[in-house]
């Protein structure tokens, strides 16, 4: 399953919403997803803001049915938007694991 960014910390235009993120809710949701995917036997790529180390990352957050876990962090949150794209101009990121 898929799910879009922010779908467990939340996301805006802006990155003031950080400051409303309760970190330790944050964890104890990882780790209830960690667990849900390893009972149902699934794979789960859902997007959240993480904080490492005092700096936050936009990430991708894969869960495995073996109890697996990887992260991919965003270089950088995006808080502005840059430009829209039409339908045929859009990408899309690919996580292989």
């Amino acid at each position: 399953m898929l799910y879009s960014e922010g779908a467990i910390s939340g996301y805006s235009q802006d990155s003031t919403f950080l400051e409303q993120i309760n970190t330790v809710l944050l964890e104890q949701a990882i780790e209830k997803l960690r667990d849900e995917a390893a009972q149902r036997h699934l794979h789960l790529v859902i997007g959240s803001c993480i904080q490492e180390s005092g700096n936050w990352y936009n990430a991708a957050l894969y869960f495995g049915p073996d109890k697996e876990f990887y992260v991919y962090r965003k270089i950088n949150l995006a808080t502005k938007r840059v430009g829209a794209s039409s339908n045929q101009e859009m990408s899309f990121l690919c996580f292989l694991f």
